[in-house]
């Protein structure tokens, strides 16, 4: 039978990891592509590795499976370390990017084949193969053979071959990639859904961050070789660590400025490129004169058209250049004095067409305190 779990809460202090990375290392040549990472998995979550071509996080998902060794450090599932243990002795599976499905067997013979090779007896082969496919939706396609399937399909019965040996983790490798827009919204939700009956725990590699961020119930975002933030969706979007991240995930305007005041809930920053004074309710133990990164997302970004009192801290004005219209959103881009661009954007909320400001007209941009991220340098 196919065993539904109910995972347990991820940030109760009880809980403990089901998987371990200490301090791996894997070089090819001299080049880090996975330098000193350490990270904890739990059971039950769908953890995504989010980061650009190159990053290292496919290399990291290898050394998980087995098909790659570290050079340093340890991989520990359970508490049992996995370094020596090929692959295909690992409680892992891994779903690739091309699927990697026999062309020549039926769907039902591709989900079954793992269950073959274990030496399963054929009636519970069979029981379990039937249950998987009737938990992808396949159930009426056991006859077919892949090239007669559609890529959605394809996608389904590679996710079903995965899952019917019931690995204590699934490993997937860009698992959307190959499907289109739509097909890969409402896959992420049947992915979830599936997690969810299961409770096997899911480790996705993505580029998307769109797709992270609908999937994950944590997200690793990575950068030449090393996890640079680890956290929930929200927390990586609204509080990121540092530069790389608050720029690779969604839209944000970065600026430069330098402390000149604090106190117990406040911070004052003087940004010479939007000409104001910026106020933050971030906490930061940056010394008076520092430098310091200053993220501002363009949704926080609130603006008129008439003017406002001068002095006031988070607030500027400047020219707007060009409106561009994305269906769910418009994206405004303004000119300051400084001649450094500011993206805002404003959701769509009417079909109608909005009353938004014309072309070359001065707008009065403002935003909160606490809207406001302080990144080290």
């Amino acid at each position: 039978m196919i065993r539904h779990k109910k995972h347990p809460a991820l940030h109760d202090p009880s809980n403990i990891p089901l998987l371990e990375l200490r301090c791996i290392t894997r070089k090819f040549g001299v080049f880090p592509a996975v330098n000193e990472v350490s990270l904890n998995v739990y059971r039950g979550e769908i953890f995504c590795l989010l980061g650009g071509s190159g990053c290292g996080k496919t290399t990291l998902l290898r050394l998980i499976a087995g098909f790659e060794k570290p050079d340093s450090g340890k991989i520990l599932l359970e508490g049992q370390e996995l370094t020596g243990i090929p692959p295909y002795d690992r409680p892992v599976n891994m779903m690739f990017q091309s699927y990697a499905l026999f062309p020549h067997m039926t769907v039902t013979q591709n989900v079954g084949f793992g269950l073959k090779q274990a030496g399963l007896p054929k009636n519970s082969l069979r029981t379990r193969v039937a249950e998987m496919l009737a938990l992808v939706k396949l159930s009426e396609f056991g006859a077919r053979k892949p090239h007669q399937l559609s890529g959605g399909q394809q996608q389904r019965v590679a996710l079903a071959r995965a899952l019917v040996l019931q690995p204590k983790i699934l490993l997937l490798d860009e698992p959307l990639a190959a499907l289109d827009r739509k097909l890969r919204e409402s896959t992420q939700a049947e992915l979830k859904g599936l997690q969810e009956q299961l409770g096997i725990t899911f480790i996705v590699v993505t580029h998307d961050q769109n797709e992270a961020m609908s999937l994950a119930t944590r997200i690793g975002v990575m950068n030449n070789g090393k996890i640079q933030q680890t956290g929930s969706p929200r927390e990586i979007y609204e509080s990121p660590a540092n530069h790389f991240v608050a720029n690779f995930v969604g839209d944000v305007n970065l600026f430069e400025g330098e402390l000149i005041e604090w106190g117990p809930e406040f911070f004052r920053f003087r940004v010479h490129e939007a000409d104001c004074i910026f106020r933050s309710s971030a906490a930061s133990e940056l010394p008076s004169g520092a430098a310091a990164s200053l993220a501002l997302r363009p949704e926080k970004i609130a603006f008129s058209c008439s003017p406002m009192p001068n002095g006031q801290d988070n607030a500027t004005s400047g020219t707007l250049e060009s409106v561009t219209y994305l269906g769910d959103l418009s994206l405004l881009s303004v000119r300051l004095a400084s001649g450094r661009r500011i993206k805002i954007s404003r959701p769509n909320a009417q079909r109608e067409e909005q009353d938004l400001p014309s072309r070359g007209q001065t707008l009065y941009l403002r935003w909160s305190a606490d809207s406001l991220v302080v990144l080290p340098k």
